[in-house]
């Protein structure tokens, strides 16, 4: 600033912490029973299972073991997408306070299957307004970005009021 100007310095960004989520737990996470009854649930609904089923193992192919070998060779042919209006771009870290029950239940599952946590991130203009929007849906004639960002989650912490805070980092496009 030069001397006498009146313009005020450049703030610092401030990470928000939101302090109340309508619909989410009344004691706010200070019910051990309750947390360790959620914790199970969660356990047992998300558990992923590396077997095949007997039906499938007389195929040559199935979509599991294709996905998986896939994989190994950098093609993710099966990954969960969000959908926000924030521009996540390659090599770029960032924190994500998950709140919404459906990005926490895809975080949820996708934080129970073995590392690396990829996903998907699809700009969306007008953020979630915009999820119902059929000019935003999911097909080549609309307006949604069909091409993204890879995400991996680096690191997950787990709130007591059922929030997921995630340092996510973008891969590639």
């Amino acid at each position: 600033l030069s001397p006498g100007s009146t313009a005020s310095p450049p703030r610092a960004h401030r990470l928000v912490r939101m302090t109340a989520v309508p619909g989410g737990d009344l004691s706010n996470g200070d019910n051990a029973e309750r947390n360790a009854a959620l914790s199970a649930i969660r356990r047992s609904f998300l558990a992923v299972s590396e077997e095949v089923p007997p039906s499938e193992k007389l195929l040559p192919r199935t979509p599991v073991v294709a996905t998986r070998d896939a994989a190994r060779v950098g093609v993710h042919l099966d990954l969960p997408a969000t959908r926000w209006s924030v521009a996540m771009l390659p090599h770029h870290r960032t924190v994500l306070n998950v709140f919404q029950p459906q990005y926490t239940l895809l975080f949820e599952k996708l934080l129970a299957q073995p590392q690396p946590w990829l996903y998907a991130h699809l700009q969306l203009p007008g953020g979630i307004k915009n999820l119902d929007n059929p000019d935003y849906e999911l097909r080549p004639d609309s307006s949604a970005a069909l091409h993204g960002t890879l995400m991996q989650v680096v690191a997950v912490q787990r709130e007591a009021d059922s929030r997921l805070t995630l340092l996510v980092q973008g891969l590639a496009r």
